[in-house]
C-alpha cells in the first residue's frame, strides 16, 4: 500500500512520533508510561514508514540491527 497519501503522512508523522516516544520514556519515570510504551510508539512510527516507504527504506533508517 503505497499511496501519496499515506507517503505524505508518514514523512511528517515518523520524526513526530519519534519525539513523541521519548517524551513519553522521561514522563514515564514519575508517571504511568516509561519505556514499553515509549518503545510501542517508536515502534509504531517505524510500521508506519514501512508500509509506506517499503522494508528496504526503513532499514535505512535504522542504524542497528533490531535483533542486537
Amino acid at each position: 500500500m503505497k499511496t501519496i497519501i499515506l507517503r505524505t503522512a508518514s514523512t511528517y508523522l515518523l520524526p513526530v512520533l519519534l519525539l513523541f516516544s521519548i517524551f513519553i520514556l522521561l514522563r514515564g519515570h514519575y508517571s504511568p508510561g516509561g519505556g514499553f510504551v515509549g518503545g510501542l510508539i517508536a515502534s509504531i512510527a517505524f510500521v508506519l514508514h514501512s508500509f509506506a516507504r517499503g522494508l528496504d527504506n526503513t532499514k535505512e533508517l535504522l542504524r542497528m540491527h533490531p535483533a542486537f
